[in-house]
């Protein structure tokens, strides 16, 4: 079932780049078609303790549409690592599919060197993941799926086509059915975009 879930968004944001590429070479003011590379560090927290730190990656493609001057909708499709780590013995780790759909609003009016602060809402499909218990690696069960998270950051454009930012994902939903644990992550990173 996750599969199929899993195919079928990747086919909807293929078919929407494909569109987005071509609404882009037919006005280049109004949207963009990118990929993006976040690195950072992932946890697993009910809010009161958490279990510890990961390096955390997400990789993919990131359409943005330009509503007017001060905002923009942004929806992204990465695959992204997540989990914590208890110690070298002891830890989760879990591959998904984000789709954060954000709305940016921009701190500039000028269309170069733009400021844009951003919200919005994140599904994640669990692919896969391992859970570590002293020192023996299992397959990860029971997983939550889908995910949900509230996305926000601060992103700045260095030059025509490059933007750097920094992202906070709050997790909304428990990773298991009988848990509070929630993902998280801070990632900072780059998008480049084609046009």
């Amino acid at each position: 079932m996750n599969r199929i879930f899993f195919l079928i968004a990747f086919a909807i944001i293929f078919v929407s780049g494909s569109m987005a590429y071509s609404q882009v070479s037919q006005n280049k003011n109004t949207s963009s078609f990118g990929a993006k590379v976040l690195v950072g560090i992932s946890n697993q927290t009910d809010y009161e303790e958490s279990i510890g730190l990961i390096l955390s990656y997400s990789i993919g493609a990131v359409y943005t549409h330009q509503i007017n001057n001060s905002f923009s909708l942004q929806v992204e499709g990465l695959y992204s690592v997540k989990g914590s780590e208890l110690d070298s013995y002891n830890g989760f780790y879990f591959n998904y599919f984000d789709v954060p759909i954000l709305v940016k609003l921009s701190l500039s009016s000028s269309l170069k060197n733009k400021v844009n602060l951003y919200v919005g809402i994140q599904p994640s499909l669990f692919l896969n993941g391992t859970v570590k218990f002293e020192g023996n690696k299992y397959d990860a069960h029971n997983v939550t799926s889908p995910d949900f998270a509230i996305p926000f950051g601060v992103d700045f454009q260095l030059g025509n086509n490059i933007y750097i930012e920094l992202r906070y994902n709050l997790g909304l939903t428990s990773i298991a059915k009988d848990s509070d644990i929630k993902n998280t992550s801070l990632l900072g990173g780059f998008t480049f975009y084609f046009n």
